[in-house]
């Protein structure tokens, strides 16, 4: 799903209680007070709190409100100002997912601050923002050590209970990351009375723990996120009540109650359609994707992976593509679908390269940011100085000299930042050069692999089509030739011999027509796996009963057994394909029965995406552990001279439902019958 960093959700869901307009006029008296205020602490405030204020919003307006703070700060000596700059520089370009070098500088900048200052709450924020950049490089131990000594702090200098809880979820999310699960939620559980009244704050930590729960234990997590959802309805915050639905129905997945879990994706959705709530659609497709891959719907899955890959791509947010990526090529895999999943894997690896990209666009943005303020302050000086020195009589040379030195010296400094902008914005340029050429290379020996591998699939291809044509005729004719003249040869040996070697003859014949069989239906197997294209139309389900019926006619005679048909509707599929299904499983169910009465019920039920046909039999049954193996190739449950076959059947009934988008599932018991139920989609 989607990672959530704690202190960011508190403090965008906080933003969003302030009216746009409320922020808008705010803004304002902040920037009116910057302009008129003789107070440079008042001014130095007011610079900060504005900074602050689009942290979330727009970081971009928020780095250069904040570079100006800087400059003033460190024009008027205002160390808690410098301090606060830096502090709040380093959380933007963390939200903005800025390089680990930039945050390193900011934090540095601070720790170097501090020494200065001595204020306390800036020794909180350095461990707290060491600890948020550590987590950036995966150096989760120190991340957490991090945090303990600013939790420690903020104990010790009685900071704030709110800011102590954010310290404590902060741990939790990071124990979360290490997964160590238990200790998450004892911390978890420590900063939920700090919050207070904050009832958002309070749903957004039962939210967390709700996340810690949902694979291991559904049920406690349903719970957790019920808690969650009574608050956001209390308080109308949209969004986190559709993501808190989503997230249910993932525990509903879990439980594999699927009817479930596909209701409140489809209420998730319905609510971030109607109110347009951008940042719920990744999770909601991607639930949706994961569900249908649960539910083996591959093509389903893969419509929706694909719509949540889009929003991150569109969003240039390339971080968590690889689960998506990896969830395709496994639909295409079990579809048969492998040129597919040959370019799945290619953009796997594409994508990883694609995060250096995006590190490098955001280092060479802030790079800009930084040169464009400096400039800007740089001409406001020599404005100044020019202002002074037109004011200045011509016959006061000292201080005309002086004004002149002044700007010689601004100049000076304007040109020494220019080239050491342009040093630095031509060698991030140089290393992006180099890294598309690396990139391009790669690329290039990728396609190359890609040929080969397509050559090769091509020779297997090939190959299995040729091993197919040789079993369909060149080696049938000699098994029939073996048993045949097996015959023969019994019949013409002398009447004593033949009582004799009768077992041996009657051995020789049933292992030539098992192996004819087997050949058979193995030669069955490889011609319905081709991707050929498959004709879809309305079917009478009750004339396909009826002329399986005729077909098995004289089996059921045999067997003393009968075909109850409960009716079957028009359904939209393929005729061919649904008679193979439906005739090899009715044929199993009176073949494996040692019932006085072999009978095979075959009913129907309509859900809201598929329809489900039900074939029921009361015969031996399959046993639970072997649920999953009746379908693979070859795979018998029970000795030949008991029940004959080739073990490849049940294995060709599944590649069959899955070419029309469909899904089997069993249900049976040793000795209680079988159930065979076949999910096949809607026309939509």
């Amino acid at each position: 799903m989607k990672k959530l960093y704690f202190f960011a959700i508190i403090a965008l869901l906080t933003a969003s209680r302030i009216s746009a307009q409320s922020n808008e006029q705010k803004a304002d008296s902040l920037r009116l007070l910057i302009e008129t205020t003789t107070d440079d602490s008042a001014k130095v405030a007011s610079y900060i709190t504005l900074g602050a204020m689009y942290v979330y919003s727009d970081p971009d307006q928020a780095i250069q409100i904040l570079h100006e703070a800087l400059v003033f700060s460190k024009k008027t000596r205002h160390e808690a100002g410098i301090a606060n700059c830096y502090s709040f520089l380093f959380n933007v370009h963390d939200v903005v997912a800025s390089h680990t070098d930039s945050l390193l500088k900011y934090v540095q900048l601070l720790e170097e601050s501090h020494k200065r200052n001595g204020i306390n709450k800036f020794e909180i924020k350095l461990h707290w923002n060491y600890a948020i950049y550590y987590g950036k490089l995966e150096q989760l131990d120190k991340s957490i050590a991090s945090y303990l000594k600013a939790l420690e702090l903020a104990r010790e200098y009685d900071y704030y209970e709110f800011e102590q809880a954010r310290i404590l979820g902060n741990i939790a999310i990071t124990l979360a990351a290490i997964g160590d699960s238990a200790a998450a939620i004892r911390y978890y559980a420590q900063a939920l009375p700090l919050f207070g009244d904050d009832e958002v704050s309070v749903a957004i930590t039962y939210y967390n723990m709700g996340l810690l729960y949902r694979s291991t234990d559904p049920d406690s997590a349903l719970i957790l996120f019920d808690d969650a959802l009574e608050i956001a309805n209390k308080y109308e915050y949209l969004s986190l009540v559709a993501g808190l639905w989503a997230e249910q129905g993932v525990c509903y997945d879990k439980k594999k109650q699927y009817e479930r879990a596909n209701q409140l994706y489809d209420k998730a959705l319905k609510l971030s359609l109607e109110y347009n709530l951008g940042e719920n659609f990744e999770i909601i497709y991607g639930a949706y994707a994961y569900h249908y891959e649960a539910r083996k719907q591959y093509r389903l899955a893969i419509e929706y992976s694909k719509k949540a890959i889009e929003l991150k791509e569109t969003q240039e947010d390339y971080r968590s593509l690889g689960g998506f990526y990896e969830l395709q090529e496994k639909c295409y895999v079990a579809l048969g679908d492998y040129e597919n999943a040959y370019k799945v894997k290619d953009k796997r690896m594409v994508f990883k390269d694609s995060l250096s990209t995006v590190e490098l666009k955001s280092k060479v943005k802030e790079l800009q940011t930084e040169y464009e303020v400096e400039q800007k302050e740089l001409e406001n000086n020599l404005l100044k100085a020019e202002t002074i020195a037109n004011k200045k009589t011509i016959q006061n040379r000292n201080i005309t000299a002086l004004a002149l030195l002044l700007g010689l010296l601004l100049l000076g400094g304007w040109a020494v930042a220019v080239m050491r902008s342009n040093r630095q914005k031509q060698k991030y340029n140089e290393e992006l050069e180099v890294t598309v050429a690396t990139r391009t290379e790669e690329l290039r020996l990728a396609n190359r692999d890609l040929e080969q591998a397509n050559k090769s699939l091509e020779q297997a291809n090939y190959e299995l089509k040729t091993f197919n044509y040789i079993a369909s005729h060149d080696i049938k004719e000699p098994i029939r030739n073996i048993g045949s003249y097996a015959g023969l040869i019994f019949r013409k040996i002398p009447k004593d011999l033949q009582t004799n070697l009768k077992q041996y003859f009657d051995t020789i014949q049933k292992s030539s027509q098992q192996l004819y069989t087997l050949i058979e239906d193995f030669a069955k197997y490889s011609q319905m796996s081709k991707d050929d294209e498959i004709e879809m139309q309305p079917i009478d389900g009750n004339s396909i009963i009826n002329s399986l019926e005729m077909s098995l006619s004289a089996d059921i005679q045999n067997k003393g057994g009968r075909i109850i048909n409960h009716g079957i509707p028009t359904i939209h599929t393929s005729a061919s394909i649904l008679y193979t299904i439906l005739k090899s499983l009715v044929d199993n169910g009176l073949k494996f029965n040692e019932s006085t009465y072999p009978t095979v019920e075959v009913s129907y039920q309509e859900q809201e995406d598929f329809y489900e046909i039900l074939v029921k039999d009361n015969g031996i049954g399959i046993a639970p552990e072997y649920h999953d193996k009746v379908f693979d190739l070859f795979k018998r449950l029970h000795h030949r001279e008991k029940y004959q076959g080739s073990g490849i059947g049940l294995a060709i009934v599944k590649l069959l439902v899955e070419k029309i988008g469909g899904n089997i599932q069993l249900e049976s018991r040793e000795k209680t019958g079988s159930t065979f139920t076949v999910q096949l989609p809607k026309k939509d």
